[in-house]
């Protein structure tokens, strides 16, 4: 039953290889997560945004929630320079 995906959108841009997903972890509890997806993880533990990539996860209690955090961890990963 979980997790269940919810969302997953890749970043393929400018140099980089992420993934944003967003799972359904429990009843009301969804999870955004920034994966790395280089063979050698390079960027882990690294910020884009707000997100430490393959460390950090936004939490959420609604489906509305989960896909605002989904929209922002996207935006950023899209748009930020990874540090």
């Amino acid at each position: 039953m979980f997790p269940q995906e919810v969302r997953t959108s890749p970043v393929r841009e400018d140099g980089k290889k992420l993934t944003v997903s967003t799972v359904k972890i429990a009843h009301r509890r969804y999870s955004t997560v920034v994966f790395d997806d280089h063979a050698d993880r390079r960027h882990t533990g690294m910020r884009v945004g707000k997100h430490i990539i393959d460390a950090g996860d936004v939490p959420s209690d609604t489906r509305e929630e989960a896909m605002e955090a989904h929209r922002d961890a996207l935006q950023a990963a899209r748009s930020e320079l990874i540090r």
